[in-house]
């Protein structure tokens, strides 16, 4: 594993030192933080986590290398990934190659040798904050620049960069239920484990209208988890209310 010196660099100054291994690039985006103990790949292809740098508690981060099961989207969605003690095995029985390796072939920078206990810990009493991943030749003041230009997430609708172009269903349904889907940032063991017990999932662009969403006459409609502001999701609330009010009126 090739590693070179580099930092984490927080909105407020506050500078975390490492090894960067991951992709030879800087990264910016919302610094977070998973308490899971595994499940890394599944963290950083969850549209959930989009224009995010991911802060993994776990300090062995790697141990099972990657696979094409693992994956909750087309692609990683996180735009960093930050560790104490980053591992590249591939010589798990489920693995398909090495997590560092993966990581800097999809372009995505990492480091590791972080000190995640005090990340975390100002983090979770400072709240989420912009940051970025550097190398050491960068000066913290460029660095900090770079942070700050870093477009905040209050306010930002990120569900329209991962939402689905079209509406595409899974499962046959078979006599289950069919449910209508509106496609925020919906993981793919979310729709897998639907389809597993009978359900037709048609996920529909996060754009979709009242009329649509209900054209086929679904059983449930349901909502995904997503990415960004929910706030800046207008558009959604108004459709859901439209569909309340359908509901409600068919029933009397």
């Amino acid at each position: 594993m090739a590693t070179r010196p580099g930092y984490v660099l927080l909105e407020d100054g506050s500078r975390f030192d490492g090894e960067l291994c991951g992709a030879d690039a800087p990264a910016t985006g919302e610094v977070v933080f998973t308490t899971g103990m595994s499940g890394y790949q599944e963290s950083v292809t969850d549209p959930s986590f989009a224009h995010q740098i991911i802060t993994f508690t776990y300090p062995h981060i790697g141990n099972y290398g990657v696979s094409g099961e693992a994956m909750e989207s087309d692609r990683i969605h996180a735009r960093a990934v930050v560790m104490r003690a980053a591992v590249d095995r591939d010589d798990a029985p489920t693995a398909e190659r090495g997590w560092l390796d993966w990581l800097t072939d999809c372009g995505v920078p990492a480091i590791t040798g972080v000190d995640t206990r005090r990340l975390v810990r100002h983090i979770r009493s400072a709240g989420a904050m912009r940051g970025g991943l550097f190398a050491a030749t960068i000066a913290e003041v460029a660095a900090l620049e770079q942070v700050r230009a870093e477009a905040p997430m209050s306010g930002l609708d990120l569900a329209r960069e991962v939402t689905p172009e079209a509406m595409s269903t899974h499962g046959a349904g078979g006599g289950g239920p069919r449910i209508a889907a509106i496609d925020t940032g919906i993981k793919l063991s979310i729709v897998r484990e639907l389809v597993q017990r009978g359900a037709q999932v048609d996920l529909h662009p996060c754009t979709v209208g009242p009329d649509e969403l209900l054209a086929g006459d679904p059983d449930a409609v349901f909502l995904a988890n997503g990415p960004g502001d929910p706030a800046a999701l207008d558009y959604v609330v108004e459709t859901v209310r439209a569909v309340i009010v359908t509901a409600a009126a068919t029933t009397r």
